[in-house]
């Protein structure tokens, strides 16, 4: 075989094509690469965001903390709530992989409401807490990184 530049130019080439052509392939196939629509029903949601955004203005006057210590997620109400009157749900939600998204209901002993983190997988999280007291919405949201 004659070695010359065109033959050499070539070469780099088609291993530059095989190259690319793998990462491609690599990239479509391996799981740790998938990723999802970031929510599903993203139109519905939007046409509530007004709701939403009322939701958010009224839980300024709670202080509602949302803090993740030592694999826990924990949720605390002010002392002052009837705890009886609290209905609700905490949304756990990962961006990265739907799968994993979760939703627990608000039963309250006392005032806090704990979630277990110790088999989830590490990363962003995003917490949003949609609550009622005396018939009356609120939400908060947090983004936690575990």
């Amino acid at each position: 075989m004659n070695v010359n530049s065109g033959n050499i130019i070539i070469t780099f080439f088609v291993i530059f094509i095989i190259v690319i052509i793998g990462f491609v392939l690599l990239i479509t196939t391996n799981n740790d690469f998938k990723h999802q629509m970031v929510t599903e029903n993203y139109y519905q949601k939007e046409l509530n965001f007004q709701n939403v955004f009322l939701k958010y203005q009224r839980s300024k006057n709670f202080d509602v903390k949302i803090n993740f210590n030592k694999n826990k997620l924990i949720v605390e109400f002010p002392e002052n709530l009837r705890l009886n009157s609290v209905k609700g749900s905490v949304t756990v939600y990962r961006p990265s992989n739907n799968s994993l998204d979760f939703k627990k209901e608000i039963i309250l002993k006392k005032n806090n409401f704990i979630i277990d983190f110790n088999k989830k997988s590490k990363g962003k999280w995003i917490v949003f807490l949609d609550w009622s007291y005396d018939n009356i919405d609120y939400m908060h949201k947090k983004e936690i990184y575990y």
